[in-house]
């Protein structure tokens, strides 16, 4: 019998925390690691958190992928988001609420799509306690 590891060794899946550091960039690394390692310390504690460490390798592989492609897109992606994130903080961006967002796009009433909103929140919460 020999020792397997725990995670995916195949280079193809673009879960596997190799490709996931490959594909983001390097100011990245640090935050996505510590992360990882807490992901995996909780999956080794407790079995039932490895479903947790499955979910975050899988946003993460989202994550990168989609920063890569915002970077191609725009090399100032980071400035950009910076000053898009100051200007929403001290009130010189305009923003909308997330309700009134939802029951434009969805067609939802402002009423519907609120109670939506306040569900997912609601579920949120009780999936961190």
């Amino acid at each position: 019998m020999s020792a397997q590891p725990v995670h995916n060794q195949d280079p193809a899946d673009p879960c596997d925390p190799e490709a996931i550091l490959s594909l983001l960039p390097k100011r990245e690394h640090p935050f996505f690691l510590s992360r990882y390692r807490e992901h995996v310390q909780a999956a080794a504690t407790d079995l039932a958190k490895y479903k947790d460490l499955q979910r975050f390798l899988q946003t993460w592989s989202i994550r990168a992928r989609a920063l890569r492609q915002a970077l191609a897109a725009n090399p100032n992606y980071y400035e950009e988001v910076a000053a898009d994130r100051e200007g929403i903080q001290n009130g010189t961006v305009p923003t909308v609420p997330i309700e009134e967002a939802l029951a434009q796009v969805t067609g939802m009433s402002l009423d519907a799509a609120t109670a939506y909103w306040q569900s997912k929140v609601e579920r949120a919460r009780q999936n961190r306690a």
